[in-house]
């Protein structure tokens, strides 16, 4: 039995074909693809505790290169984070959208587009990199951005 998913969003297009878990295959609009049981399963995470940094996705800024998730830039204004290596799981979490919690109680959604690579860029196993409107609509103060301690969950 073959299993079809097609998840269409204003950035890219993810695919997914399965005829069974071993033969999974999940393609990105970067050509990304993730085979076998990687890509079959899909490991929910819910409260994991990270370190939430600020990051620009625009051309120019210290993101660097456009994102993973579909070789583009996003703008300043748009919920959209990085995860390290280990949460960005081979591009599984591509255009999902995730809820980070901050300590003063506030929350936001934001979309996975990017990696922070834990062995070519330094990034710590334990990063949420996230858009100057994720801190926003966390509403910290402006002179607090940079770092602070946060979890996170799929939606």
């Amino acid at each position: 039995m073959k299993h079809y998913c097609i998840s269409i969003t204003l950035a890219a297009v993810l695919l997914a074909f399965c005829s069974s878990q071993a033969a999974c295959r999940i393609v990105s609009a970067n050509s990304t693809v993730v085979t076998g049981d990687a890509a079959a399963k899909f490991a929910r995470i819910s409260n994991a505790k990270a370190e939430l940094t600020i990051n620009g996705f625009q051309s120019g800024e210290s993101g660097g290169g456009p994102a993973e998730c579909d070789g583009k830039f996003h703008p300043d204004d748009t919920l959209v984070v990085a995860l390290s290596t280990p949460w960005y799981a081979h591009g599984q979490r591509c255009f999902r959208s995730i809820t980070i919690r901050g300590p003063n109680g506030n929350s936001a959604s934001a979309r996975v587009v990017d990696e922070c690579d834990v062995v070519h860029a330094g990034c710590k196993p334990d990063i949420v990199d996230a858009s100057q409107a994720v801190w926003e609509a966390l509403k910290v103060p402006q002179n607090q951005w940079g770092l602070m301690a946060v979890t996170w969950s799929d939606d």
